[in-house]
């Protein structure tokens, strides 16, 4: 999916946005990223639903990391990068987190 959308090509649309309005702003529901082949127009865009080069981590979204294409099928399946590092900076350390179950603690 990624490798097709990466090869695809702004419309006339996306022209006359790029270059006929100063003050528009471009609210986009696609994450294809067309937008990013124009002069002005990346500038002038809100991506409502993110970007396809651009994935975020499921348990802390301030975690993101740009892919390519034929990145996209392995990493939009694997585990986050940096929670990864984290979660093996913590076990090296001997940290461990508490899970409470009514007024059971338990220690993993």
């Amino acid at each position: 999916m990624f490798a097709r959308a990466s090869k695809a090509r702004p419309t006339e649309f996306h022209r006359l946005l790029d270059s006929a309005f100063d003050r528009v702003f471009h609210f986009t529901q696609n994450v294809d990223c067309l937008e990013d082949k124009l002069s002005s127009l990346p500038h002038k865009t809100l991506r409502l639903h993110g970007r396809l080069d651009t994935l975020v981590c499921q348990n802390r979204n301030i975690h993101t990391f740009q892919i390519t294409p034929e990145e996209f099928e392995t990493k939009v399946r694997s585990r986050c990068p940096r929670c990864d590092k984290a979660d093996k900076i913590r076990v090296a350390a001997h940290d461990t987190i508490l899970v409470s179950f009514g007024n059971a603690n338990i220690g993993t």
